[in-house]
């Protein structure tokens, strides 16, 4: 897989992604794959280079367990708090206290297609008459504590998903990969991260979708699935696989969400009592309306009269049919355009040339 390391960062670098410091070579050393490819880049890609997120053989890539792994992706991580739970308990049992968890998280899409999550963990403490508050956790659980507590979880989760004969009648083993996991402690005293930090990373990742990849779609079709699955691409074999594996019972969601490459989670989750719930901000933005927000102007007396009504209807071109008619008509005017600068060109020689005959 193409890939962009920098190592060392200037000193006055100030984004660490997408900036433009001097990276390593990307595979520098390799072998000749069994389909005769070499296994071997020397460039040094520069951030937004086009060749990031490809693999270096089509063939050798695994594009149905990448997708298998999208799909699975949200049943990986709910099985992972609820081990991150148990291990929570037998550190307050060990202490004799009790412990809770708040997390948020998002997904991000990398380059190739693959999801992966960043979550903000917080411990807490208990109230026995108060369960929902949000309290410090005990003194006697240190930082490191928590971060071992949370790492043995991530490395415990593992499963299999559902059968399928594409594998051999047998599942996929779903796990965190061993570079998957990546821990730093939030507003500890000499660390590199803040929570204003993580709260700007949150909001920049919410607002991401595939775009990252290079192709942004809407929900794949029986009509569009041999446009967008051209086996010639990466991405287009992500969209192949999730359409070919969708075909069986267990894996019918993987056509549902093809467009994003298998993955159908949401965009961010958390812990209800992590932080104010949306129904509580609603219910204090309500308040404030009515106590301190303008007073409308309407008048009682003022009818309303409905002139028409708009509705959704679609979102670009129904079938591909559509689409090709489309495009072609619009090939066709700028051919018909184009003609017509050469016909205005030729004819304006032609005027140049009698003038000068004229003139001689």
């Amino acid at each position: 897989m193409h890939h962009r390391v920098v190592k060392v960062h200037a000193a006055d670098c100030r984004r660490k992604d997408g900036c433009t410091c001097r990276a390593s070579v990307c595979h520098p050393f390799g072998r000749t794959c069994p389909h005769g490819v070499d296994l071997r880049c020397g460039q040094r890609h520069k951030a937004g280079d086009g060749q990031l997120g490809q693999p270096l053989c089509l063939d050798c890539y695994d594009h149905t367990a990448q997708v298998v792994w999208n799909h699975e992706a949200p049943e990986l991580w709910r099985r992972t708090i609820q081990q991150v739970d148990r291990e929570l308990r037998r550190l307050g049992r060990a202490h004799g206290v009790e412990l809770r968890r708040r997390y948020i998280k998002v997904y991000e899409f990398q380059v190739r297609g693959v999801v992966h999550y960043h979550a903000l963990i917080r411990l807490d403490g208990h109230n026995p008459d108060c369960p929902g508050a949000i309290v410090p956790p005990p003194r006697e659980i240190t930082r490191d504590m928590f971060e071992e507590a949370a790492r043995v979880a991530f490395v415990k989760t593992a499963y299999t998903s559902a059968s399928h004969p594409a594998n051999g009648g047998q599942g996929w083993h779903i796990a965190w990969g061993d570079k998957g996991l990546d821990i730093k402690h939030v507003n500890a005293p000499g660390g590199e991260v803040n929570l204003a930090q993580i709260t700007g990373y949150i909001a920049k990742y919410v607002t991401k979708s595939t775009e990252v990849t290079g192709l942004t779609l809407r929900r794949v079709d029986d009509l569009s699935v041999d446009v967008h699955g051209d086996l010639r691409t990466h991405l287009g074999r992500l969209i192949r696989a999730c359409w070919d594996l969708g075909e069986h019972p267990d894996y019918t969601r993987l056509r549902r969400w093809a467009h994003q490459f298998g993955y159908g989670g949401h965009i961010t989750t958390k812990s209800r009592a992590f932080s104010a719930t949306l129904g509580f901000i609603r219910m204090q933005r309500t308040i404030w309306r009515r106590t301190e927000g303008h007073p409308h102007t309407w008048d009682d007396e003022q009818a309303e009269q409905v002139i028409y009504e708009l509705g959704y209807h679609a979102t670009g071109w129904i079938t591909t049919g559509d689409a090709l008619l489309a495009n072609t008509a619009a090939a066709m005017a700028r051919a018909r355009h184009l003609a017509g600068l050469d016909a205005l060109a030729d004819e304006l020689a032609q005027q140049r040339t009698v003038t000068r005959s004229l003139a001689a």
